[in-house]
């Protein structure tokens, strides 16, 4: 490995601490910036599996709108109520965006 590499890889990692891939490798963990409250516990990370061709077919079914679709589909692999997701600060959902563009590579 280069000190070049050695450097981005150092200067990246801070970056996505918060995002880990579970021991499965099908999933990650998302350590939330802000807890928020799931069925009246208080939540700190959230877990999302891999999406599927059939949840993304499936949340575009049921939305509008683009937003309507996205926050559907990671209340789907987050297994969360989607009114969760609605309500969430907007420092949070672009952690779920994060995750599910990792997915994506």
């Amino acid at each position: 490995m280069t000190q070049q590499t050695q450097n981005q890889n150092a200067q990246e990692a801070p970056a996505l601490a918060w995002l880990n891939e579970s021991d499965d490798g099908e999933s990650v963990v998302i350590t939330l910036k802000k807890p928020i409250e799931v069925d009246g516990q208080k939540v700190e990370t959230l877990t999302m599996r891999e999406p599927t061709v059939l949840d993304q077919k499936l949340a575009q079914s049921n939305a509008k709108t683009n937003i309507d679709m996205e926050t559907q589909l990671f209340a789907n692999l987050c297994d969360i109520p989607s009114d969760v997701v609605i309500n969430m600060k907007l420092s949070n959902y672009d952690r779920l965006q994060t995750a599910y563009s990792s997915f994506l590579d």
